[in-house]
């Protein structure tokens, strides 16, 4: 591992118990489903704060190194966005190459690593240091040998661009403070070609209101007819670093690829539901992911589980 994160049995267990605990009631209730601050709440009274660098057990078959620039969530609860999770676990396989950027801590990436295994490979993107930080230590913990994690930004072009870090989750800024600092960008498809990536199968997008500069620099790998599934946060209360707001997003795809369809969650990124077809920008909810899906990726999937009403998986989705 790259720092010494601890690993406290007795508080390892009681972790697991509390989370457990909170995932049973979450599952159990509409109202915790909800109100997850409340349920965040009722577990902080139980819980010592999150003040150290630790190993923090999950509900998924993972551990995350935590600390208190990342993962309050994770440690409060051991859960975060199902649905989101969900969706990721249903769409990739065995062997599928998975690009996560905006990683953080590395909940999305290690829910990849696991489901593509040995075969597959993940490439992780996180320019905040301190993040990168618990990336590297999650890889490291979990022994996973299929990710690569870059600490650079992805944009539209090969730039320098300001990421303000002291924010509780940090954003890139228009403007250089004494908060900022300033990291390295490249684009997406300079850096595919690089490394010399083929068939990428899903990507996921979580920076922030950066997601439109991010997909500018993807418009190769989105015009293919080999693009790939596409999660992206979706989120009016985080306009774009240049001013663009969410619904640029929708017609950027559109422009690129006709042949996108758009999704997003019945319910929400937190909650396992069933998917449900986007026609405009007007039907967007606007506080959750955007799914964006070719034909032939709802050919290949079982679209009677994904994009039909899904059962009852919790007894399989999660390791207890």
């Amino acid at each position: 591992m790259q720092t010494a994160y601890t690993y406290n049995k007795t508080q390892y267990i009681w972790l697991t118990l509390v989370h457990r605990l909170a995932y049973l009631l979450f599952a159990t209730s509409t109202y915790f489903q909800k109100h997850r601050r409340k349920l965040s709440y009722l577990t902080k009274q139980i819980l010592p704060p999150l003040n150290a660098d630790i190993v923090c057990p999950t509900i998924f078959d993972f551990k995350l190194c935590l600390n208190e620039n990342g993962g309050h969530w994770i440690y409060y609860l051991g859960f975060y966005e199902l649905g989101t999770l969900d969706v990721i676990r249903r769409c990739l396989n065995e062997g599928d190459v998975f690009i996560d950027v905006g990683s953080s801590i590395g909940l999305m990436t290690l829910t990849a690593s696991n489901t593509i295994g040995e075969t597959g490979k993940v490439f992780s993107f996180e320019p905040d240091k301190k993040r990168f930080t618990n990336l590297l230590n999650s890889i490291s913990v979990n022994e996973c040998k299929n990710i690569k994690a870059f600490n650079f930004a992805l944009s539209s072009a090969t730039k320098e661009i300001f990421l303000n870090s002291n924010l509780s989750t940090p954003r890139i800024s228009q403007t250089n403070s004494n908060d900022t600092t300033i990291v390295k960008s490249q684009t997406l498809d300079t850096f595919i070609a690089e490394q010399n990536i083929l068939n990428v199968s899903f990507m996921k997008i979580d920076v922030e209101g950066y997601e439109l500069e991010v997909l500018q620099g993807a418009k190769q790998l989105l015009s293919s007819s080999d693009a790939p599934i596409l999660c992206i946060e979706c989120n009016t209360s985080l306009n774009g670093i240049e001013g663009k707001d969410i619904f640029a997003i929708f017609d950027f795809i559109k422009d690129c690829n006709s042949s996108f369809s758009f999704y997003q969650l019945s319910k929400t990124s937190h909650v396992v539901s069933k998917l449900k077809q986007i026609y405009s920008c007007n039907e967007l909810n606007t506080n959750d992911n955007l799914y964006c899906f070719l034909p032939k990726h709802k050919t290949q999937l079982n679209s009677g589980r994904t994009f039909g009403e899904i059962d009852d998986r919790s007894s399989t989705l999660f390791n207890f």
